[in-house]
């Protein structure tokens, strides 16, 4: 974030860590703070 604010600012993103999903070079899903694997998985599949 520190190096690439404009980019942080753009996407909204207010902590670490956040994971924002692209389909078709669109924002599809987005989540912030650390998850366990399992719910991180469901996080990538729901969005495939």
């Amino acid at each position: 974030m520190d190096e690439q604010q404009k980019i942080a600012f753009q996407f909204q993103v207010s902590s670490i860590p956040t994971f924002i999903l692209f389909k078709d070079g669109k924002m599809a899903d987005r989540t912030m703070g650390a998850m366990p694997k399992q719910a991180f998985e469901k996080f990538i599949e729901r969005n495939l």
